[in-house]
């Protein structure tokens, strides 16, 4: 099957105007490979992952409902786990920490493509950036207004 999409592939890459730089015809064929098998290596990483999370929930939705069933008590902490284990974050969210880190990631994307000559490049550096300063500006207005008022109890 392989060499037949080999032999289907190659008269459609040798009318390709980047096939006049490879002498071989299978140095060719590592040109259409290669970016192939990393986007499928990508989509397997993925798609493992998102395959293990689920699998890790379902385990602690069915350890839970056993242990309801058998009358056992829950342990505070494992209510409090995500479905990798850790903790949740209590309390508020820190918008100034994280707009802080973006602003350096953003200044250091901008310095790192205007260095190497990004032509223009540089300026997707603007999106970390403006998210930072989103965030920032939201630390600043939640600092301002105070906490938020609990609901009243009915």
């Amino acid at each position: 099957m392989i060499t037949s999409l080999f032999s289907m592939l190659t008269p459609m890459f040798a009318q390709l105007p980047i096939a006049a730089r490879f002498p071989s015809d299978a140095q060719a064929w590592f040109v259409l490979v290669l970016p192939l098998a990393g986007m499928a290596l990508g989509a397997i990483a993925i798609i493992g992952g998102l395959w293990f999370t689920d699998r890790n929930r379902r385990m602690r939705h069915e350890t839970i409902r056993l242990a309801l069933e058998k009358g056992q008590p829950i342990p505070e902490s494992f209510l409090n786990e995500d479905e990798h284990g850790r903790q949740r974050r209590k309390g508020p969210r820190n918008d100034r920490r994280t707009g802080l880190i973006l602003l350096g990631v953003a200044a250091g994307i901008y310095l790192s493509l205007r260095g190497v000559g990004g032509d223009g490049a540089e300026w997707f550096a603007a999106i970390p950036g403006l998210i930072g300063l989103a965030l920032l500006l939201n630390a600043m207005f939640d600092r301002i207004s105070g906490p938020p008022t609990p609901p009243p109890a009915a």
